[in-house]
C-alpha cells in the first residue's frame, strides 16, 4: 500500500485527476460541439488540442495509478473501481488512436480532396471515448448513491 502522507495531498492528487479528465474530454467535446459543419476547422482544431489532450490523459493516468495505490492495490478496489477502469482504458486506447491514426489519416485524405468521412469517423471516435468515461461516471455515482461503495 502506498502511504500518501496526509488528507490534503490526495484532496491534491483527486483535483489533479478530475481537472485532466476535465481538460481530456472538454478538449475533444469543444472542437466536435462548436465545430460540427466545419470539416477543415474541425481537424485543425484536434490538431491544436493534441498536446493538452495527451498532457491531461498522462495527468489522469499517473494520479488514478496513484489513488490506486493509496487504496491498497488492484485486488483490494470494489468492482465498480474495475469497472470505471475499464471504461477509461477503452476511453484512453480510443483517444490514442484517434490522434496517432484517424487525425493523420484524415488530414491526407481531406487535403488529397476526398471526402469527409475519415473526419466523420473521427467525430464519432469523439463520441465513443467521451461516452465511456462519462459511463464509468454514472456507474460509480448510482453505486454511491445506493450505498454499495
Amino acid at each position: 500500500m502506498l502511504s500518501i502522507g496526509n488528507d490534503s495531498m490526495m484532496t491534491l492528487i483527486i483535483v489533479l485527476h478530475l481537472a485532466g479528465l476535465f481538460v481530456w474530454i472538454g478538449s475533444l467535446l469543444f472542437p466536435l460541439i462548436a465545430l460540427k459543419a466545419q470539416p477543415l476547422a474541425y481537424l485543425e482544431s484536434l490538431q491544436r488540442v493534441k498536446p493538452w489532450v495527451m498532457g491531461a490523459m498522462a495527468l489522469s493516468v499517473v494520479t488514478g495509478t496513484i489513488q490506486i495505490m493509496s487504496l491498497g492495490g488492484f485486488k483490494a478496489l470494489p468492482m465498480a473501481f474495475h469497472i470505471k477502469l475499464t471504461l477509461a482504458l477503452v476511453m484512453l486506447a480510443i483517444t490514442l488512436l484517434q490522434f496517432l491514426y484517424f487525425l493523420p489519416k484524415a488530414q491526407q485524405s481531406l487535403s488529397a480532396g476526398h471526402s469527409a468521412a475519415d473526419v466523420n469517423l473521427l467525430k464519432g471516435l469523439t463520441i465513443c471515448a467521451t461516452s465511456s468515461i462519462l459511463c464509468a461516471l454514472a456507474i460509480l455515482y448510482i453505486l454511491a448513491s445506493l450505498g454499495i461503495l
